[in-house]
């Protein structure tokens, strides 16, 4: 599971020279300079692990006849699957941490503060029209704000001393 979320990466990255372009996505017609790249090449592949790894640690949690775990013939149970599980919600949560560091990198650097807001919020364009991006990129920002909880109450430590609080926001 680790290779399979540093592996795509690193080869992204080392691929780096390969996606330079004359024009910014943020701006067209403007070149990117190589760190908006690099975030924005690191956020695409991060966001893109964390749906495999959300995939995983959805159908290794599912239980009764529909879940994967009864397509092993009862040789891998819910109890076996569970460190997988916690494995593979740990990097869907890193990766989408990492997913939004990177696009909170590249929104700020391609125009300050100003393009950081309309492109991750709702807000309306300068011509009144549906700011579609800042729509989408908001159900991201709500997204790490669920997720954020989550995580935490994840830690070992946390979840030790309050099952019940783990429990609830894990459901």
């Amino acid at each position: 599971l680790a290779a399979l979320n540093t592996a795509p990466i690193a080869a992204a990255v080392a691929a780096l020279h390969l996606t330079m372009s004359d024009s910014c996505p943020v701006a067209p017609g403007r070149p990117c300079d190589t760190p908006s790249i690099l975030a924005d090449v690191v956020g695409l592949t991060s966001a893109r692990l964390a749906r495999l790894d959300l995939g995983v640690c959805l159908l290794l949690a599912a239980r009764g006849e529909a879940a994967v775990l009864h397509a092993t013939g009862g040789y891998l149970g819910y109890s076996e699957a569970q460190p997988l599980h916690r494995a593979a919600g740990w990097w869907c949560a890193g990766q989408s941490a990492l997913h939004s560091l990177a696009y909170f990198f590249f929104y700020l650097r391609a125009g300050g503060a100003a393009s950081l807001w309309q492109a991750c919020f709702p807000a309306p364009l300068p011509d009144g029209s549906l700011n579609r991006l800042g729509l989408v990129n908001f159900m991201g920002v709500v997204a790490i704000a669920v997720c954020g909880p989550l995580a935490l109450s994840a830690l070992p430590l946390v979840r030790r001393r309050c099952y019940h609080a783990f429990q609830r926001r894990h459901m």
